[in-house]
């Protein structure tokens, strides 16, 4: 018994393998074993000719029948066993600094990692899980994805329905197909189908009640001009000569009309309440611009507009049920006429309504039908572009997200096309182009902007010198566009002159977007980003970064030039053709260069600054007159204004140049207690919209007697809000990090 218990415990012997038959090598080279992988055997071994790698044999070993001295100098060549020598200190630190180098890549990509080994290998599991093959990956080589399209199905001569891609008719349709094929007579079966809910319009007679209301022939072909002079410059809403058609048949012949043209009667009604937005632009500029007199108001049309407005708004039900292309005109022409009244709430809805609209006709995508005529695409893709344009501008300007993203839109841009021109005017093609891709260009400012401040602190110089490559495409592409005529034609005599200054607003309101968010941060003293000492964490390895040129300084430099060039453009505008408060370019460039010298008038005043900002402020009170909505926001800038004359006038605001500032701890809490009270007075002015033009400065009366000592403490209240705390956000990036290299291209144009 105790002699079969000692001979169970015995080890058995492994049967003796032949070395053909051996899956593992007898000694595993440098690499497998450094990888602990399996080595496979042969010189070199599969697996590193596999994988396109050296194969190295250079530990020492000792096997009985072997020299040492002999396996040093064998060749890995031969046929014998393989020879092994001892790794050389070159060797050695050879494969230390190829591993410092790695570890030096790794961290740069990988972002705030630890190097350890078990870091690593699961690093590496997750980098094997994501690459390896499926199983089953047969299964899939077959599919035909790329086959489904989207559909644009002809309505009408202007209405269109859009299925997208995978969507429920288009499976349907796929279905009606397959059937069609196995029936045996030939015979397609009959679907009713219903695009547009028309039960739900309203009858004739209440459209036809609205024209009862029409102003004069007279009155109604004055308003048309003053809209197509001075309201659409830019932008393609409408067509004039399409218009004035309209307006033929509602005076000739009303009894045609029917229910299915409320869109193009609210288009017709909007257009009237526009005009009377601009009407007392045909008196020509305001009073010269002097410190002595007060603007006077001049007679205003606004109870018209409202009441032309009120009557177009009636309609809107059946706009959206018709859901044609004069509905996507209808829907432009109530966000133009809100625009000055309420930027980012009414307008901002009706232009997301005008893009529903849009997509419902599928006007974003491609047109590759027949159906349609050539004046109709084009319509189509002027219209697409003018929603797309504008909502985009007012979305990044204002704070709101997109209805649209540019990875949805494939549809042609405007081309010039000869229908498009009147012989009676000049084309404003080369505008309408420009303003389209100074927009996306925003887009690309505001997507690099976002990324820097979501971003890893040992990414940032590469978002920041995004930045600089936008600014560079810019300037380049704005000194390439045609200098007369259009776009860069400053002439006064131009007939293009107004439009021309309308787009060069909006380039400098690109560069103000562009530096804004740095001007309390842009220290010329301090290092830039990327030069931090803690833009990676110490226990990793980092790349060396050289000095930057670039600096937050050269962006907000040149944010306070736009600002000064807008306020001479305003003026120069004013004194030829006069300022419209209906202008949401002329109002809305007017208050945000307005902002920002008064917000660099707190890091140092200048005299240029004091002359700029009064002409400023007087523009932008004359643009207000005409526009009650527009008060409560020119209180906001005249209550600032007021009190940095009065930091100015104790001498607490510091001209540039001096760098004797106070650090003491009291001066900084008053600046702060002082900030607090700025605010508190901010919310109350906005609340306060409903008060009379006159009594704008009396809110300022309660800042008049602060004193602030530090005003750059003020900082933080001052930021966009986008960007609040745009250096403190902790990030744990780790795998995956090429996600910020998104959404930096992608804008379409």
């Amino acid at each position: 018994m105790r002699q079969n218990t000692s001979s169970a415990r015995q080890p058995r012997k492994r049967p003796r393998v032949s070395e053909e038959n051996r899956s593992r090598a007898s000694r595993a080279c440098d690499r497998c074993r450094r990888l602990k992988e399996k080595c496979q055997g042969g010189t070199p071994c599969i697996r590193c000719t596999r994988n396109n790698r050296s194969c190295e044999f250079t530990q020492a070993t000792t096997f009985p029948g072997y020299d040492r001295s002999q396996l040093q100098h064998a060749s890995i060549t031969d046929h014998d066993p393989p020879a092994f020598r001892r790794p050389s200190s070159s060797d050695i630190s050879e494969n230390e600094e190829r591993v410092k180098h790695l570890e030096k890549i790794a961290a740069y990509f990988l972002g705030d990692v630890s190097l350890s080994l078990s870091s690593l290998r699961s690093i590496a599991e997750k980098i094997q899980r994501s690459s390896s093959t499926v199983e089953g990956a047969s299964d899939v080589e077959d599919l035909t994805l790329r086959d489904e399209k989207f559909v644009v199905k002809t309505l009408s001569h202007n209405t269109a329905h859009y299925s997208g891609e995978f969507s429920h008719w288009n499976f349907s349709q796929k279905v009606r197909k397959r059937v069609d094929e196995c029936l045996t007579d030939g015979q397609e079966q009959r679907i009713k189908e219903n695009w547009r809910a028309t039960q739900l319009q309203s009858p004739a007679s209440s459209v036809f009640a609205l024209l009862q209301s029409l102003p004069p022939r007279h009155v109604v072909n004055f308003l048309v001009q003053i809209y197509f002079q001075y309201a659409q410059t830019n932008l393609f809403f409408i067509e004039e000569k399409s218009i004035r058609e309209k307006l033929d048949i509602l005076h000739n012949a009303p009894s045609a009309v029917s229910g299915s043209d409320a869109a193009w009667i609210c288009s017709v009604l909007m257009v009237l309440a526009i005009g009377t937005q601009f009407a007392h632009m045909a008196s020509g500029p305001l009073d010269q611009i002097n410190e002595m007199t007060e603007p006077t108001k001049p007679a205003s049309g606004d109870d018209v507009g409202v009441e032309l407005y009120r009557m177009a708004c009636k309609l809107i039900p059946d706009v959206i049920a018709i859901a044609s292309l004069e509905s996507v005109q209808a829907c432009l022409l109530l966000a133009h006429y809100s625009l000055p009244l309420d930027t980012q709430g009414l307008a901002y809805t009706y232009l997301g309504l005008a893009i529903k609209v849009a997509i419902q006709n599928g006007m974003h995508r491609k047109y590759v039908g027949r159906d349609f005529d050539s004046r109709t695409v084009e319509t189509r893709n002027r219209l697409w572009w003018t929603a797309y344009t504008l909502e985009k501008r007012i979305c990044i300007l204002h704070g709101r997200p997109p209805s649209v993203t540019p990875n949805d839109v494939d549809a042609d841009l405007p081309v010039d096309s000869q229908e498009f021109h009147s012989p009676d005017t000049t084309s404003n093609f080369q505008n309408i182009s420009a303003l389209i891709h100074l927009t996306c260009r925003l887009g690309d400012i505001s997507n690099a902007i976002i990324l820097l401040r979501r971003c890893p602190k040992h990414l940032r110089p590469n978002y920041f010198d995004r930045l600089f490559e936008i600014r560079s495409q810019l300037r380049t592409w704005w000194s390439s566009l045609p200098a007369t005529l259009t776009c860069r034609d400053l002439t006064p005599s131009s007939p293009l002159f107004r439009n021309n200054i309308h787009l060069k607003l909006c380039f400098h309101l690109n560069e103000i977007y562009m530096g804004r968010p740095f001007i309390f941060f842009a220290d010329t003293k301090s290092p830039s980003p990327g030069s931090d000492s803690e833009a990676v964490p110490a226990h990793s390895a980092s790349l060396p970064s050289p000095k930057r040129s670039n600096t937050r300084a050269t962006l907000v430099a040149d944010a306070e030039s736009a600002a000064m060039q807008i306020i001479e453009l305003c003026s120069l505008l004013n004194k030829y053709y006069g300022l419209a408060g209906a202008s949401y370019t002329e109002f809305s460039s007017c208050r945000a260069a307005l902002l920002v010298i008064l917000a660099q008038s707190l890091n140092g005043r200048t005299e240029i600054l004091r002359s700029v900002l009064g002409t400023g402020m007087r523009l932008i009170k004359r643009m207000a007159i005409n526009i009650d909505s527009v008060k409560s926001e020119v209180s906001v800038i005249d209550a600032l204004e007021t009190a940095i004359k009065k930091l100015d006038s104790n001498g607490t605001l510091q001209t540039r140049g001096d760098e004797k500032q106070k650090d003491g701890g009291y001066e900084k809490f008053r600046s702060w207690a002082a900030l607090r009270k700025i605010d508190q007075l901010g919310s109350g002015l906005a609340q306060s919209s409903a008060q009379s033009f006159s009594g704008m400065t009396e809110g300022a009366a309660e800042i008049s007697t602060m004193e602030v000592t530090d005003a750059g403490t003020m900082a933080d209240s001052f930021m966009m809000p986008e960007l609040e705390g745009m250096f403190d956000r902790q990030w744990d990036a780790g795998f995956g990090v090429d996600e910020f290299d998104t959404g930096m291209g992608s804008n379409q144009y």
